[in-house]
Protein backbone atom coordinates (compact mmCIF):
# COMPACT_ATOMS: atom_id res chain seq x y z
CA UNK A 1 0.00 0.00 0.00
CA UNK A 2 2.91 2.11 1.12
CA UNK A 3 4.65 2.30 -2.35
CA UNK A 4 1.72 2.57 -4.38
CA UNK A 5 1.04 5.84 -2.72
CA UNK A 6 4.95 6.69 -3.19
CA UNK A 7 5.28 5.55 -6.99
CA UNK A 8 1.70 7.80 -7.43
CA UNK A 9 3.14 10.96 -5.69
CA UNK A 10 6.85 10.91 -6.82
CA UNK A 11 5.38 10.25 -10.25
CA UNK A 12 2.99 12.95 -9.93
CA UNK A 13 5.58 15.43 -8.49
CA UNK A 14 8.75 14.71 -9.62
CA UNK A 15 8.08 12.94 -13.04
CA UNK A 16 8.05 9.56 -14.30
CA UNK A 17 11.75 8.23 -13.54
CA UNK A 18 10.54 8.95 -9.65
CA UNK A 19 7.82 7.26 -10.04
CA UNK A 20 9.63 4.11 -11.93
CA UNK A 21 12.21 4.33 -9.23
CA UNK A 22 9.63 3.67 -6.54
CA UNK A 23 8.26 1.22 -8.20
CA UNK A 24 11.81 -0.85 -8.50
CA UNK A 25 12.09 0.16 -4.73
CA UNK A 26 8.90 -1.26 -3.64
CA UNK A 27 9.13 -4.44 -5.75
CA UNK A 28 12.63 -5.03 -4.04
CA UNK A 29 11.46 -4.11 -0.40
CA UNK A 30 8.36 -7.32 -1.40
CA UNK A 31 10.90 -9.49 -2.83
CA UNK A 32 13.41 -9.55 -0.03
CA UNK A 33 10.98 -9.70 2.66
CA UNK A 34 9.20 -13.03 0.77
CA UNK A 35 12.90 -14.02 0.82
CA UNK A 36 13.52 -13.47 4.56
CA UNK A 37 10.29 -14.16 6.19
CA UNK A 38 7.79 -15.91 3.77
CA UNK A 39 9.65 -18.33 1.86
CA UNK A 40 12.07 -20.15 4.59
CA UNK A 41 9.32 -20.98 7.10
CA UNK A 42 6.98 -22.52 3.49
CA UNK A 43 6.96 -26.63 4.41
CA UNK A 44 7.42 -28.87 1.75
CA UNK A 45 9.59 -26.20 -0.26
CA UNK A 46 12.35 -28.33 0.48
CA UNK A 47 11.79 -31.69 1.94
CA UNK A 48 15.04 -33.36 1.17
CA UNK A 49 17.49 -31.73 3.97
CA UNK A 50 14.99 -33.10 6.74
CA UNK A 51 14.67 -36.37 5.39
CA UNK A 52 18.95 -36.06 4.88
CA UNK A 53 19.13 -35.30 8.46
CA UNK A 54 16.70 -38.15 9.71
CA UNK A 55 18.99 -40.30 8.77
CA UNK A 56 22.30 -39.28 9.42
CA UNK A 57 20.75 -39.08 13.28
CA UNK A 58 20.60 -42.55 12.79
CA UNK A 59 22.83 -43.94 10.01
CA UNK A 60 26.54 -45.29 10.98
CA UNK A 61 29.34 -45.37 9.08
CA UNK A 62 28.60 -48.54 6.53
CA UNK A 63 25.18 -48.58 6.16
CA UNK A 64 23.69 -47.47 2.59
CA UNK A 65 21.98 -44.54 1.18
CA UNK A 66 20.23 -44.57 -2.15
CA UNK A 67 17.62 -42.47 -4.01
CA UNK A 68 14.95 -43.60 -6.50
CA UNK A 69 14.91 -41.36 -9.67
CA UNK A 70 16.84 -39.55 -12.18
CA UNK A 71 19.25 -37.24 -10.46
CA UNK A 72 20.96 -37.49 -6.72
CA UNK A 73 20.15 -34.17 -4.72
CA UNK A 74 23.01 -33.22 -3.29
CA UNK A 75 21.36 -31.67 -0.28
CA UNK A 76 21.27 -35.34 0.60
CA UNK A 77 24.77 -35.90 0.21
CA UNK A 78 25.46 -32.95 2.51
CA UNK A 79 22.43 -33.26 4.87
CA UNK A 80 23.02 -37.26 5.54
CA UNK A 81 26.72 -37.06 5.22
CA UNK A 82 26.85 -40.32 3.47
CA UNK A 83 27.66 -41.13 -0.55
CA UNK A 84 24.27 -41.68 -2.30
CA UNK A 85 23.48 -44.30 -4.57
CA UNK A 86 21.01 -43.48 -7.94
CA UNK A 87 18.48 -45.89 -8.08
CA UNK A 88 16.40 -45.73 -11.66
CA UNK A 89 14.39 -48.43 -11.27
CA UNK A 90 11.97 -50.24 -8.91
CA UNK A 91 14.33 -53.39 -9.70
CA UNK A 92 17.47 -51.18 -8.48
CA UNK A 93 15.79 -50.39 -5.18
CA UNK A 94 14.54 -53.89 -4.37
CA UNK A 95 17.97 -55.17 -5.16
CA UNK A 96 19.74 -52.22 -3.00
CA UNK A 97 17.19 -52.67 0.00
CA UNK A 98 17.52 -56.47 -0.17
CA UNK A 99 21.47 -56.28 -0.05
CA UNK A 100 23.35 -57.35 3.32
CA UNK A 101 23.52 -54.21 5.90
CA UNK A 102 21.92 -50.93 6.55
CA UNK A 103 19.85 -49.41 3.68
CA UNK A 104 17.91 -46.31 3.67
CA UNK A 105 16.38 -45.06 0.17
CA UNK A 106 14.37 -41.78 -0.21
CA UNK A 107 11.75 -42.65 -2.61
CA UNK A 108 8.27 -40.46 -3.45
CA UNK A 109 4.85 -42.15 -1.06
CA UNK A 110 3.44 -43.95 -4.38
CA UNK A 111 6.59 -45.87 -5.18
CA UNK A 112 6.71 -47.23 -1.39
CA UNK A 113 3.34 -48.79 -1.98
CA UNK A 114 4.51 -50.07 -5.41
CA UNK A 115 7.54 -51.53 -3.53
CA UNK A 116 5.90 -52.93 -0.41
CA UNK A 117 4.42 -56.15 -2.61
CA UNK A 118 7.72 -56.40 -4.05
CA UNK A 119 9.70 -57.27 -0.59
CA UNK A 120 9.48 -59.95 2.08
CA UNK A 121 6.97 -59.09 4.75
CA UNK A 122 8.49 -56.53 7.37
CA UNK A 123 11.34 -55.66 4.73
CA UNK A 124 10.58 -51.96 4.36
CA UNK A 125 9.88 -49.65 7.39
CA UNK A 126 9.19 -46.14 6.70
CA UNK A 127 11.85 -43.82 8.76
CA UNK A 128 10.41 -40.39 8.00
CA UNK A 129 8.27 -38.01 5.79
CA UNK A 130 8.12 -34.92 3.98
CA UNK A 131 5.53 -33.22 1.89
CA UNK A 132 6.47 -31.28 -1.42
CA UNK A 133 5.01 -28.36 -2.02
CA UNK A 134 5.09 -27.19 -5.88
CA UNK A 135 4.67 -23.57 -6.81
CA UNK A 136 3.24 -23.48 -10.22
CA UNK A 137 -0.12 -20.81 -10.60
CA UNK A 138 -2.64 -23.44 -12.11
CA UNK A 139 -1.81 -25.44 -8.57
CA UNK A 140 -2.17 -21.99 -6.33
CA UNK A 141 -5.64 -20.92 -8.30
CA UNK A 142 -6.48 -24.02 -10.04
CA UNK A 143 -9.15 -27.20 -8.01
CA UNK A 144 -5.54 -29.55 -7.17
CA UNK A 145 -3.70 -29.24 -3.96
CA UNK A 146 0.13 -27.39 -4.28
CA UNK A 147 1.22 -30.40 -2.21
CA UNK A 148 2.64 -33.66 -3.97
CA UNK A 149 2.61 -36.84 -2.66
CA UNK A 150 5.56 -36.91 0.02
CA UNK A 151 8.74 -37.89 -0.44
CA UNK A 152 9.90 -40.59 1.93
CA UNK A 153 12.61 -42.35 3.84
CA UNK A 154 12.57 -46.19 4.09
CA UNK A 155 14.94 -48.52 5.21
CA UNK A 156 15.47 -52.25 4.89
CA UNK A 157 16.04 -52.37 9.10
CA UNK A 158 13.44 -50.80 11.29
CA UNK A 159 15.67 -47.25 13.01
CA UNK A 160 17.48 -47.82 15.92
CA UNK A 161 19.27 -44.32 17.28
CA UNK A 162 22.65 -43.87 16.63
CA UNK A 163 25.29 -46.33 18.80
CA UNK A 164 21.67 -48.19 20.25
CA UNK A 165 21.23 -51.78 19.56
CA UNK A 166 17.85 -54.00 20.15
CA UNK A 167 15.04 -52.86 20.49
CA UNK A 168 12.25 -50.80 18.05
CA UNK A 169 12.38 -46.83 18.07
CA UNK A 170 11.01 -45.11 15.05
CA UNK A 171 12.49 -42.30 14.72
CA UNK A 172 10.02 -39.18 13.88
CA UNK A 173 11.32 -36.74 11.32
CA UNK A 174 12.52 -33.21 12.96
CA UNK A 175 8.89 -31.50 11.99
CA UNK A 176 7.35 -33.96 14.44
CA UNK A 177 5.82 -36.18 11.71
CA UNK A 178 6.10 -39.82 11.48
Amino acid sequence: MGGGVATVLLGWRRGPVAGSAAIAGTLASAVAYASMFVIPHLRGLEPIPPLARSIAAIARPGDRVGQYGTFVSGGLVFYSGHRVDLLVTHDDVVRFLAAPGRAFCLVPRADVTALNGRLPPGALHEIAHEPRLVVRFDRLFGDRSPYEEPMVVVSNQAALPKGRAGGDATLHSPNGHK
